[in-house]
């Protein structure tokens, strides 16, 4: 039907919205070499190029609270610049403990088990499937240091926090968690030495919010 379509790149993004139209001229040419030119064609609708949204961005909000040995987070999504495209993009994320779609507020909860990390990955994606995304790694909510002998417990809501170094059910050392900045709003860092228990013992660490029985976060190790 004497239609056609071509596809344009561009070189830059649309950063300042601008719309295009455009008019087709069709050109023959003889085995002369003699060009002739038809009538341009009419104006195209108008079309506003699009480009690959820009990086949405991924953090930790809060912790939701402790689901047994595992701890809900809370993240958000920030969407990146929509280079041209409408807004409203879908915003997904794909994790090691599970993937979808972010609600209406940009935000989903993953449980994460309490001694894993792992990257959270959130991706934006255009109506024409170009897409961008970026990484969170998600550090262990209850880790151990052995050669320094220091639980630290990340992502905890309760202030302040207690802990307790325990050897079967008896207790051997308690006290209050030492917070730690780390720069990160809505929840707290927070860190237990249990150096004075003799070198060898089996050993549970449990910190959480009662100062009676601490046992909100905890993780087996040997000292």
């Amino acid at each position: 039907d004497g239609s056609f379509s071509l596809t344009i790149t561009w070189s830059y993004p649309n950063v300042y919205g601008h719309t295009w139209q455009f008019t087709a001229v069709p050109r023959v040419q003889n085995s002369g070499g003699q060009v002739k030119e038809g009538r341009p064609s009419p104006a195209s609708d108008p079309v506003q190029p699009k480009g690959a949204p820009g990086q949405p961005d991924v953090t930790i909000i809060a912790p939701q609270g402790v689901t047994g040995s595992s701890v809900d987070l809370l993240f958000h999504a920030t969407p990146g610049d929509a280079n041209g495209n409408p807004p409203g993009m879908a915003l997904t994320y794909s994790s090691p403990w599970g993937s979808g779609t972010a609600n209406g507020a940009d935000q989903f909860v993953l449980t994460v088990p309490m001694t894993a990390s792992g990257s959270v990955t959130v991706t934006q994606t255009a109506s024409d499937d170009s897409s961008s995304n970026r990484s969170l790694v998600v550090q262990p909510a209850v880790s151990v240091d052995p050669t320094t002998a220091v639980m630290t417990v990340r992502y905890a809501s309760e202030k302040p926090l207690f802990c307790q170094t325990l050897s079967g059910t008896t207790v051997l050392d308690s006290g209050k968690g030492v917070e730690v900045a780390d720069g990160a709003p809505g929840y707290y860092t927070y860190q237990w030495a249990y150096d004075t228990v003799p070198v060898g013992t089996g050993i549970m660490l449990a910190c959480g919010g009662d100062g009676a029985s601490p046992t909100t976060y905890e993780i087996s190790t040997t000292r």
